[in-house]
């Protein structure tokens, strides 16, 4: 079965000015600046070595911001091929006519090795239940496949440990339609201040990788750079880096050091739907965890935990309206939350709110919810609803890019 090619458009383009976006829809959305996307991997792609290849991880519904216009906007901006985490991710952008090479960056189950075949995904190897499978799905298909080995070499998760390969090489040898086409592990530390793991990390993958090339493979992809050891650990780059969060214009952890300028691509934007004043004494939200002290003017988001917002920021979130800070007041709702706009002069319904992004040159980043709601930026991101619209700032096309336009 051949994929299909139609170019299917499940996401919005639009140059209209950005106060707009929402009226024609649900009044809470994300908005994604594409062509912001496109010059933070443009930045990336220039500190990279010549010929070394460049991996663009859009798992997750690209992390939240939509995995086709990512998909399509990383490869007009030069990545060579895309990384997802499951077949069904694998299949949503070739539907969508992305004709780049998809990685699977995890192993599968083995009833479902067929779907590599007939999807054009290489598929992730680290034991040899699946390797059979895809060994017999490369028959009844008539051609060899190419296929990326899984080694653990400390995050314990998936891969084949150090001292298993050998044996899984020489196993792998008796199934002739699988070709070694590359080597990935994943760090477990990388952009931490203990850096003395990740250098062990690193010495155990080189010594896998002089262990596969005494065994005569030849690798198109020999990848364990992801985000954080990009910023630090040029020597870890090998042939093919793949990166995730600093496309998007995050910094994988805290400590990591700004060494790239990246922007964040995305706003996290609201309306205010209902405005009310409330007397002191008043109680708020489920639970009466927050009481008003003074006469208290409280407007109400539509948005809740339900869209992604944690309920951890319940009384100590803070969203921008005017251009100024107005605190959450009470627990988060499934579908609603409530701020405090008693300072904020002139507010009223239908102001946008900014949940996070930037208003009125105040900045409130998606790395301070995450740390108050005491999580990491990635949890933040893929746990952004779908039932929030995302509407995308054009970046450069497949098409526009090579008309040189």
């Amino acid at each position: 079965m051949t994929p299909s090619r139609s170019v299917q458009r499940p996401y919005r383009e639009t140059g209209r000015p950005r106060s707009l976006y929402a009226q024609a829809g649900r009044p809470a959305w994300l908005e994604v600046d594409l062509g912001r996307f496109q010059k933070n991997i443009s930045v990336i792609r220039a500190r990279l070595p010549k010929g070394t290849g460049f991996m663009a991880v859009v798992k997750a519904d690209a992390y939240g911001h939509g995995a086709v216009p990512c998909a399509e906007a990383a490869i007009a901006a030069g990545a060579d091929m895309l990384g997802v985490a499951i077949i069904e991710e694998g299949v949503q952008l070739r539907t969508a006519g992305v004709p780049a090479p998809i990685a699977l960056l995890y192993p599968e189950a083995p009833e479902r090795a067929m779907e590599f075949l007939r999807w054009n995904l290489v598929a992730t190897v680290a034991d040899l239940d699946f390797a059979r499978a895809l060994q017999k799905a490369a028959e009844k298909e008539g051609r060899p496949v190419g296929v990326y080995l899984k080694v653990d070499t400390g995050l314990g998760r998936y891969g084949l440990l150090p001292e298993q390969l050998p044996a899984f090489l020489r196993e792998l040898r008796s199934f002739p339609l699988l070709r070694i086409a590359g080597m990935l592990s994943h760090f477990a530390t990388a952009g931490d201040l203990d850096r003395d793991y990740a250098v062990r990390q690193l010495a155990s993958f080189n010594a896998l990788l002089d262990a596969l090339k005494a065994h005569g493979e030849s690798l198109e992809a020999v990848s364990i750079t992801n985000s954080g050891a990009f910023l630090e650990w040029p020597e870890s780059y090998f042939n093919t880096v793949r990166l995730g969060i600093l496309m998007y214009g995050l910094y994988p952890t805290r400590f990591s050091e700004r060494t790239v300028p990246v922007e964040p691509i995305a706003q996290l934007k609201t309306r205010i739907l209902s405005l009310k004043e409330l007397p002191a004494g008043s109680s708020i939200s489920y639970g009466r965890t927050f009481r008003t002290d003074r006469t208290t003017r409280v407007a109400t988001l539509p948005i809740g935990f339900a869209d992604g917002y944690p309920k951890a920021l319940s009384n100590t979130g803070d969203v921008l309206v005017r251009g100024k800070r107005a605190r959450v007041l009470g627990q988060v709702c499934m579908d609603a939350m409530m701020v405090d706009v008693t300072d904020i002069p002139g507010a009223t319904t239908g102001d946008e709110v900014v949940v996070f992004g930037t208003q009125g040159g105040v900045a409130l980043p998606v790395s301070e919810l995450a740390e108050r709601a005491g999580t990491s930026v990635y949890e933040i991101l893929c746990r952004l609803g779908p039932r929030l619209p995302r509407f995308y700032l054009p970046g450069t096309t497949p098409e526009t890019s090579e008309q040189g336009t």
